[in-house]
């Protein structure tokens, strides 16, 4: 397979780690960096192995059976999105961060089931896996450190109540794949 078509869907696969990055970015407290570096790290990570263990179990999942863990991820956002703005509306925000690892694992798990879709497709075609894994994994985390950088900016800019939008898009993500997967 050309590199072009891997790295589009590379990109596809990250947007939406962008946008829960911009959200995390949002809320997060303590050095950016080493927050984006994290994050980067495990929704990189959850990319490419969900994308390998989609290509593993190809050949045992039915279109029926892929359908729930769309509903999964969209609960997971939902959940978490209602959470950050309750907390973010209720509660001292200024000195606590909302997105510890447990979170992070959590929402980078909810947004590496299209990586998982990907690499079933990939075995049903009779595709190599391990290069675009690898890509995957790289966007991924490329998008998703810009997406926290990105994030704590409007923070600095906004002020606090930016945690509430950053809630607010999580919110607007699980809608999203409850409209157009599940």
């Amino acid at each position: 397979m050309d590199f072009l078509p891997i790295l589009a869907v590379s990109v596809a696969l990250s947007l939406d780690c962008f946008t829960v990055g911009l959200a995390i970015g949002t809320a997060s407290s303590g050095n950016p960096v080493l927050k984006s570096l994290v994050v980067g790290i495990f929704f990189g990570g959850f990319q490419a192995g969900m994308t390998l263990a989609g290509f593993a179990t190809g050949v045992f999942l039915t279109t029926a059976f892929l359908a729930l863990p769309s509903w999964i991820a969209a609960l997971l956002l939902l959940a978490i999105g209602i959470k950050i703005i309750f907390e973010g509306l209720y509660k001292e925000t200024s000195h606590r961060d909302k997105y510890d690892l447990s979170v992070i694992t959590v929402l980078a798990l909810a947004t590496s089931i299209d990586a998982f879709a990907v690499g079933v497709a990939y075995s049903f075609l009779d595709l190599e896996i391990v290069v675009p894994a690898i890509v995957i994994g790289i966007v991924a985390f490329a998008i998703s450190v810009t997406g926290v950088l990105s994030g704590r900016k409007l923070k600095d800019l906004i002020g606090e109540s930016i945690i509430i939008v950053g809630g607010l898009i999580l919110i607007g993500m699980a809608a999203s794949i409850l409209l157009f997967h599940a």
